[in-house]
């Protein structure tokens, strides 16, 4: 039964108003959803974490690391990853679609894909652990490229009164050079995929058309419509099966900034803001009489103590000078006050009280 033309436009026309609704509802699941409600939380927690981390980690974490992870690695999660896994997952929809199509045509070509498709999973396997690798090293290379400049940008007084200029530049070009190395091999690495699933594509090509040649000479019962059709996605595989590799790497390259946001949002934290079930008097401290009995601290574990078995008491409204040679612990004292760094032995006393049993806003506000 023949239908007027209408009918087949209606048709076409509603199937496409349906694909539009549906790309539109999956794209404001996707991100109005998925992607903001992740990297709200993702940023959130590792900022937390941050601001919750005792001195000891900003005393040993470079400034241009901690930069890179607020910068790079969260663009990656908040903006690469999901745009990139949305590609890929309809460029692997198309490719599905293209071999059913192809398959129905010319049933022939079954038999060559499964050797494609070994091709295809072998360049994989080969491509993604050296743009993986690549990839690491030059996230890794590019933090140490911030911190060499913040470090220039903020001693270059002092570099210039030492002479030192021409050695900053060469440790500068020294770290450049091995962060342009490790972009130029993911760049080749990159453009050596391309060019092998150029040829993968082209040779689903010549087989498909092939095979239909055959069919319809063996059996005449190739249409022109079916035939056009698989020519037509057979074509389309060229860019689909790069973008679907190339989609898959980006995204398993996205999951090592992943990686390193979560792994820096389980840091170690500083001792509780409040410890509700023991909080001062509002009126602490009445007097302000501060005694050190034996206290010993050291900046983190593993270092040498910086104060050993120190014992003193101010007496109210008493003025106290403290003198030291450079790194004698003066200013360990004050950082020991507040708290910054914690005791390893002894105590600090404030009107009696132990501060070390009180939260950290408590001590540092009433302080």
């Amino acid at each position: 039964n023949s239908h007027a033309p209408t009918f087949y436009l209606t048709v076409y026309g509603l199937l496409g108003i349906a694909g539009v609704l549906a790309m539109s509802v999956s794209l404001v699941f996707l991100w109005m959803r998925c992607t903001l409600s992740a990297s709200r939380n993702t940023h959130r927690q590792m900022l937390y974490s941050t601001f919750r981390s005792p001195m000891s980690f900003f005393d040993s974490t470079p400034i241009g690391r901690i930069l890179g992870l607020f910068s790079g690695d969260i663009a990656q999660v908040d903006d690469n990853m999901p745009t990139t896994a949305d590609m890929g997952l309809k460029a692997l929809m198309q490719a599905m679609v293209a071999l059913v199509l192809i398959v129905i045509s010319a049933p022939l070509t079954l038999m060559f894909f499964v050797p494609l498709a070994y091709v295809y999973v072998d360049l994989q396997r080969r491509f993604l652990p050296t743009t993986r690798d690549s990839r690491r090293m030059a996230n890794t290379m590019r933090d140490v490229a911030i911190s060499t400049t913040e470090e220039a940008s903020n001693g270059a007084a002092s570099i210039r009164a030492y002479g030192r200029v021409a050695a900053f530049e060469a440790t500068f070009m020294q770290r450049t050079e091995v962060l342009c190395r490790a972009w130029w091999t993911y760049m080749c690495a990159n453009r050596w995929l391309a060019v092998r699933l150029d040829l993968v594509s082209s040779g689903i090509i010549f087989l498909t058309t092939v095979l239909l040649i055959l069919t319809q000479l063996l059996t005449g019962r190739v249409s022109g419509s079916h035939a056009g059709l698989s020519l037509t996605y057979a074509l389309s595989m060229i860019g689909v099966l790069t973008t679907c590799i190339r989609c898959s790497t980006i995204v398993e390259l996205a999951l090592i900034s992943v990686d390193r946001v979560r792994r820096y949002s389980f840091l170690g934290a500083e001792a509780p803001e409040i410890i509700e079930d023991n909080r001062p008097i509002e009126s602490w401290p009445e007097q302000g009489v501060v005694e050190f009995k034996n206290y010993s601290t050291r900046y983190r574990e593993g270092l040498d103590l910086v104060l050993k078995g120190v014992s003193f008491t101010v007496k109210p409204r008493e003025k106290v000078g403290i003198v030291g040679r450079t790194g004698a612990g003066k200013s360990s004292l004050t950082l020991a006050l507040f708290r910054i760094i914690e005791a390893a032995e002894g105590q600090i006393l404030l009107d009696g009280e132990d501060i070390a049993q009180y939260g950290l806003f408590d001590v540092r506000s009433k302080l």
